[in-house]
C-alpha cells in the first residue's frame, strides 16, 4: 500500500506481512517512544521473524511526555498513572542523566502497568531473551529530541519488483499501541532510490546511538514479571500487587 493511515490500512498489519516475508531478514525502527506494548501488538509474527534468525533494531528519542500516559491507557487499561514532566526539544548534556532516569522510570510504568497475566508474562519474559541475545537491541539518540518515525525492512539479497529487497515506511506512528492499530495515522511506503536513503539516514543515526538494552533488561529483572513460574518464586500477581503500594 502507498498510504497506511490505520483506517483502511493498520501499519500492525503491515509490518506483520513485511516480517513474514521470508525475503526479510532486519527490521530497523526509529521512532521517538517506545512501548512494549508496540511490540507485543506485533506477535506472533515478530517472535517468528527473531526465532528465524531475524534482527530487530529499535532507535528511540530520550524524552517522555503526556503521551506516555494516554499510551498507557491504551495499551494496558490502566487506571493509575504517574505524572511525568515534558522536557526542552534541545538535550543539554547536563539534563542527559535526568532524562535517562526518565526514560528507565516510564519503562518501569510500562511494564508495572502490564495486567500480570501468563501471556503478558511470557512476552515480557521473551523480551529479556531477545534483549540478552542480541535479537532484539535498542538505543537511544541523544541529540536533541528525537521526533522521526521510520520502520526499514531490509533484506538478504535477491529481491524482486513485487518482493524488494529493501522498503521502508515513513511517516507519523510511533512504536506504540495506538500508533500501530488505532489512531488515524498517515504513513507512506518508499521503495528503491528512497528506500535506500532513507536506510543511509537510518544507519547514521543508529551509530550516533547509545545502547539502552541493558537498562531494559535491568527493568524486566527487577519486575513482577521476572518472578516465572517455573522459578518456584513468589506468585507474579501478588508482587504486581504489592509494588502498587511501595
Amino acid at each position: 500500500p502507498g498510504i497506511i493511515d490505520n483506517q483502511q490500512v493498520k501499519l500492525g498489519e503491515v509490518i506483520k506481512e513485511g516480517i513474514s516475508d521470508d525475503n526479510i531478514d532486519r527490521l530497523r525502527i526509529g521512532v521517538g517512544y517506545f512501548y512494549t506494548s508496540g511490540l507485543k501488538s506485533l506477535q506472533p509474527e515478530l517472535e517468528e521473524f527473531i526465532e528465524g534468525g531475524g534482527q530487530v533494531d529499535v532507535m528511540m528519542g530520550n524524552t517522555v511526555n503526556r503521551e506516555t500516559m494516554e499510551e498507557l491507557v491504551a495499551g494496558y487499561k490502566s487506571q493509575e498513572m504517574a505524572r511525568v514532566r515534558q522536557p526542552n526539544h534541545l538535550i543539554q548534556e547536563g539534563d542527559k542523566r535526568e532524562l535517562e532516569q526518565e526514560l528507565i522510570a516510564n519503562l518501569e510504568d510500562q511494564v508495572l502497568y502490564t495486567e500480570p497475566t501468563q501471556q503478558n508474562q511470557e512476552f515480557i519474559i521473551k523480551l529479556a531473551q531477545w534483549l540478552n541475545e542480541g535479537s532484539l537491541e535498542l538505543r537511544v539518540y541523544p541529540k536533541e529530541r528525537f521526533h522521526a518515525k521510520a520502520y526499514v525492512l531490509e533484506g538478504d539479497s535477491g529481491g524482486t519488483i513485487t518482493r524488494p529487497e529493501l522498503a521502508g515506511i515513513v511517516g507519523s506512528s510511533n512504536l506504540t499501541f495506538s500508533g500501530l492499530t488505532s489512531n488515524t495515522e498517515l504513513n507512506a511506503t518508499v521503495y528503491t532510490a528512497d528506500a535506500e536513503e532513507l536506510q543511509a539516514w537510518y544507519e547514521e543515526r543508529w551509530e550516533e546511538a547509545e545502547e539502552f538494552s541493558p537498562k531494559l533488561l535491568d527493568v524486566i529483572e527487577n519486575s513482577w514479571a521476572a518472578y516465572h513460574p517455573s522459578l518456584n518464586l513468589a506468585d507474579p500477581y501478588k508482587v504486581y500487587i504489592k509494588s502498587l503500594y511501595e
